[in-house]
């Protein structure tokens, strides 16, 4: 079946500059002469198969967009803004919630800045395609934003405060507290991802996020800032970044989850600026393809490797597993969020 596809003229220059920045996750199946950053091949499977592609972006692309619209120039900003040329193009539909569900923060008095941009976001989203490219390229400072139908506002806001905690926040959150625990204990470099796994199948429960950051994180080759604590942090910079690190593997679950099992004719990418966390997402993909440790060979010693492929295959006994066998779980999650942060000196702080 032939597709007759007509693109501007600009669009391999955009391309070639979305390559650089290289923001994009995806559990594609490409050939080897196949781009992910291909607006064509987007069209034609919506066309030709009746795909639909849906982009999750994470709170840094969403801030530099919103600092896009008030005289910032920068490599940060053009990128992201080439991010949503690019997007347009492709017809892929880019879905700012979680960001904003961060930039909320579980604080009902943040969701009135959070609504406004929603909808400078809509307005951007909605630009005028040759402007954004050219701000993207450096040939403009200024792309003008369209006046659009605005969405209802109460509605908006109760949609982004109906729930106090997104679902998993609080769990993921304890995780990144018992990896932050660990990795600063005086446990050897070596045992400290087996350690990680280990407290997760005994005290808690699996997170392939998690195990793929900390294969990367305790591995041979970690990406520089990877660990954004840092105990000689205030108390409130110590929380702040672990509340960071978990809205980031939240939102890494989440995409996850709208992957696997996936039956329908969505397609799912995510964008982020955090070189780490695109590492670990492209790494949990490839466990999650090939249902085995084997992509985490690469990344570790052999003698690590051995031990937590040892681990995933014996798992432990069932009656040790104490998540599991506790009779509230909820309260269980609790006492261990208290007791991670009292040893690590931020219990006190509200």
């Amino acid at each position: 079946m032939e597709v007759a596809i007509s693109l501007p003229g600009y669009t391999e220059t955009l391309t070639d500059e979305m390559e650089k920045h290289d923001f994009l996750v995806h559990s594609f199946p490409l050939s080897e002469d196949q781009s992910i950053y291909s607006p064509f091949d987007y069209l034609y499977n919506k066309t030709l198969n009746e795909y639909q592609y849906k982009l999750v972006i994470d709170t840094n692309i969403l801030h530099f967009l919103l600092r896009s619209t008030q005289g910032v120039n920068n490599v940060k900003t053009r990128a992201a803004v080439g991010l949503v040329a690019f997007c347009q193009l492709a017809e892929i539909d880019i879905d700012p919630a979680l960001a904003v569900y961060e930039l909320i923060n579980h604080d009902e008095h943040r969701a009135d800045e959070a609504v406004e941009k929603m909808l400078i976001f809509d307005q951007i989203n909605n630009a005028d395609n040759q402007q954004l490219v050219e701000f993207s390229l450096g040939h403009r400072d200024l792309f003008d934003l369209p006046t659009i139908p605005s969405r209802n506002k109460n509605e908006l806001k109760s949609s982004l405060i109906k729930y106090r905690r997104l679902r998993e926040w609080d769990s993921i959150y304890l995780i990144i507290l018992a990896i932050i625990d660990i990795d600063q204990s005086s446990t050897q470099s070596k045992d400290k991802l087996y350690r990680v796994i280990d407290w997760m199948y005994r005290e808690f429960r699996l997170s392939a996020i998690a195990i793929s950051f900390c294969v990367v994180y305790f591995g041979k080759h970690p990406v520089k800032n990877m660990m954004k604590y840092k105990s000689s942090q205030s108390i409130e910079e110590r929380l702040k970044c672990i509340e960071n690190m978990t809205w980031d593997m939240y939102i890494m679950t989440r995409y996850l989850r709208t992957w696997i099992g996936n039956k329908t004719n969505d397609n799912f990418l995510y964008a982020s600026d955090d070189r780490a966390f695109r590492k670990t997402l492209r790494l949990c993909i490839d466990v999650q393809i090939t249902q085995g440790y084997t992509p985490y060979a690469p990344y570790l010693s052999s003698e690590v490797y051995k031990n937590i492929t040892e681990l995933q295959n014996n798992g432990v006994p069932e009656n040790e597993r104490i998540y599991q066998l506790d009779s509230d779980p909820e309260k269980y999650r609790i006492k261990l969020i208290d007791k991670f942060k009292t040893k690590l000196g931020i219990i006190s702080i509200k």
